[in-house]
């Protein structure tokens, strides 16, 4: 499988006997990642990646992190062998955290991750947050529609909240009445064009060389 920004790890845990490509563009993090079997150090848009090649391709938190991830997520797509899965797990651009991102300067990322998620995270290897564009081209519509353009369908999506803002909801109180209460007032702003408690997405891709799906049926459909 091929970890696309594999970082120090893997959000997906996989048998010792998977065989494992990681890519990232920070070296420091993946010679820190023991978990995998090659290296490959390079940024996503440059590096070429084999045609069919990989049962399983993983991009998670990456696509908010380039200018330009239509591009990125073609190239994966091409890497993906008959019968296998890309996987996706990205934040929405169009989420109240993906607008405040786009709309604020990095100095202000910063500032807000030492400040209310980990102070001491700039003491660790590969320390971020690293700089975010938010890119509409990383949203599950333009994702889906460059995945399908090099021949691949959605066995699963879901819109998520992040584990980060349950965290931070549950750490400042925003819960209960005043959650229901702050997402609807979202929802009311926005025309209803978004969800506070839609922070990111997860989608599957499968690439079917045979006649049925490659997805277990308990993960089909669309959450």
């Amino acid at each position: 499988m091929l970890d696309a920004g594999s970082g120090l790890e893997s959000y997906v845990a996989f048998p010792q006997h998977v065989h494992i490509t990681g890519i990232d563009v920070s070296l420091e993090l993946l010679e820190a990642n023991t978990r995998l079997d090659d290296r490959i150090h390079g940024d996503l848009s440059e590096v070429e990646l084999p045609e069919r090649s990989y049962a399983c391709v993983i991009c998670w938190d990456v696509l908010e992190h380039l200018e330009a991830p239509e591009p990125v997520v073609k190239k994966l797509a091409r890497s993906v062998a008959d019968d296998g899965i890309l996987l996706i797990g990205s934040p929405n651009p169009y989420s109240v955290k993906g607008l405040v991102t786009r709309l604020t300067p990095y100095a202000f990322h910063l500032w807000v991750y030492r400040r209310y998620v980990d102070a001491r995270a700039q003491d660790a290897p590969g320390a971020g947050p690293y700089r975010t564009f938010m890119k509409r081209g990383g949203g599950f519509r333009a994702v889906r529609q460059a995945a399908e353009e090099l021949g691949l369908t959605v066995a699963y999506h879901a819109s998520i909240e992040s584990p980060l803002q349950v965290a931070l909801r549950n750490r400042y109180r925003i819960e209960g009445v005043v959650w229901v209460c702050a997402r609807l007032l979202t929802r009311v702003l926005s025309l209803g064009l978004v969800r506070a408690d839609a922070t990111d997405y997860l989608v599957i891709f499968e690439r079917r060389a045979r006649s049925g799906s490659t997805i277990p049926p308990e993960f089909s459909g669309t959450a």
